[in-house]
């Protein structure tokens, strides 16, 4: 994870071959998880299709994000 401009991180995942980058825009009350891009995941634009693997670890990044939010 790396702060790319004010306000917004990057982040990414790199497992099993598979790669996965993601954008999250914030401000001091909310943020979100939005796709950049990816390598082996099986992303189709057109029909709106990716691994399921994604979303699971779009869950996974949102949670933690949560839980160190709650923390704070």
């Amino acid at each position: 994870m790396s702060e790319t401009a004010p306000g917004v991180i990057t982040g990414r995942l790199t497992l099993r071959g598979h790669e996965v980058e993601v954008k999250i825009p914030y401000t001091a009350n909310s943020y979100a998880i939005e796709y950049a891009g990816s390598s082996n995941m099986k992303y189709n634009a057109k029909k709106n299709r990716i691994h399921p693997k994604y979303n699971q670890w779009v869950r996974n990044l949102d949670l933690n994000i949560s839980r160190f939010a709650q923390k704070k």
